[in-house]
């Protein structure tokens, strides 16, 4: 059984959700059918008489259900900019010649970790990449990319992170080798499907001389490959704007996390970035800031058992705002080689980035003034509290 082949069905989830004549929002029922998720996700999302507002109120006391009152933290670390894809609306796309490529030593990685985990007291930590359409490349990324992981789990970060593109199994072995059977539960794979629409996918990514990237069913069988090898962490996520039928994204991600919840995965991100500008193309932000609290919400009230991510990508008043609805926050610099500097605010030269941040504070900033002013508390993160009680207990 996979995903793609058994569950990806938009026609069917709309014909349900066709049936669906009202939803009970002070619920507190789980639906665990995929398609009946979706459906119900799709008939929320779509129905102009659930205000948004109403939506808030109850996607927030679902997820607070679930998760209390803590939210997942982690930071980026770009290994590379170097990239196969074409991909029209990313600015590391391999025919982009303004972008100036860059690419991590091991020395770079390791400088970031100890900047990371000892001045931004962060202990979740994610390594990205591009993907590449040649075997032997894929291999020697899958290397330096499992390289990074164990020096990351080593050095005493609780959760990690990886965001380079789909993966087969023989790349995920490679990967998995670097990784003791008893962490495999602190590895998270993070592959975007960008648009569940296959059509509007093609149509954004390049059809020839990049087959590995172009290949929507690879790109979804991914998540199904990592839960057969025993890892239980998944982030999956839209870019919304690719597809004008927001809603379709909306029930593709319930679908997906429904379905893979159902497998071996004990926890699902889903990530929400939008188009925004990038460095040689054209693209403008789409889907508006009523909308992306819309879909955010549904998920917040739908999928209460996952967690919906956030990025610097979204300003600090947007990420304010939704707060209550998140399950997690990761701040941080889409510029390789980041941290190496021990900056004060976030760098974001768009001559080397991938895309442009709208908040470029820094990490601790960003998650004590969390802290701070709301009753939330960030995992993988050790707070100005806890740092004051280990140093008085050590102190005695």
């Amino acid at each position: 059984m996979s995903f793609y082949t058994d569950v990806l069905n938009y026609e069917k989830v709309k014909t349900l959700a066709k049936d669906i004549d009202k939803v009970d929002l002070a619920g507190d029922e789980i639906i665990k059918d995929p398609h009946l998720a979706a459906a119900t996700a799709l008939s929320i999302y779509n129905n102009p008489e659930i205000t948004t507002e109403a939506l808030i109120e109850a996607g927030t006391r679902r997820k607070k259900a679930y998760r209390k009152n803590n939210i997942i933290g982690f930071v980026p670390i770009y290994l590379t900019n170097h990239c196969d894809g074409e991909c029209k609306m990313c600015g590391m796309r391999k025919n982009n010649d303004s972008l100036v490529r860059q690419f991590s030593t091991p020395s770079m990685i390791d400088k970031q970790l100890k900047f990371l985990y000892e001045k931004q007291h962060m202990r979740g930590v994610a390594f990205l990449t591009g993907e590449y359409n040649d075997g032997f490349a894929r291999s020697a990324n899958a290397f330096i990319v499992g390289y990074a992981l164990r020096r990351a789990l080593d050095f005493g970060f609780k959760t990690v992170y990886m965001n380079i593109g789909s993966l087969q199994p023989e790349y995920m072995a490679i990967i998995a080798d670097f990784i003791k059977p008893e962490d495999r539960h602190r590895v998270a794979m993070c592959v975007n499907q960008e648009t569940y629409n296959e059509t509007r996918y093609t149509r954004f990514m390049a059809q020839e001389g990049d087959a590995f990237k172009a290949n929507f069913k690879n790109r979804i069988d991914s998540h199904d490959s990592w839960s057969q090898m025993g890892f239980v962490s998944h982030q999956i996520g839209s870019l919304l704007g690719v597809n004008k039928d927001v809603g379709e994204e909306v029930a593709g991600l319930i679908a997906h996390a429904k379905y893979l919840m159902s497998t071996t995965a004990k926890t699902v991100f889903f990530s929400l970035p939008r188009l925004n500008p990038a460095l040689g193309a054209s693209n403008k932000k789409i889907v508006q800031d009523d909308a992306l609290i819309r879909v955010i919400a549904t998920l917040a009230f739908i999928a209460p058992e996952s967690a919906v991510m956030m990025t610097t990508r979204e300003t600090k008043e947007l990420q304010d705002e939704v707060m209550p609805l998140l399950g997690c926050l990761a701040p941080g610099t889409p510029e390789v080689g980041g941290y190496l500097d021990d900056p004060d605010m976030m760098p974001n030269n768009e001559k080397v980035a991938q895309f442009r941040i709208s908040d470029t504070r820094m990490p601790r900033e960003t998650f004590e003034r969390v802290e701070a002013n709301t009753e939330f508390n960030i995992l993988d993160f050790v707070s100005e509290d806890n740092r004051a009680e280990r140093e008085l207990v050590a102190n005695h």
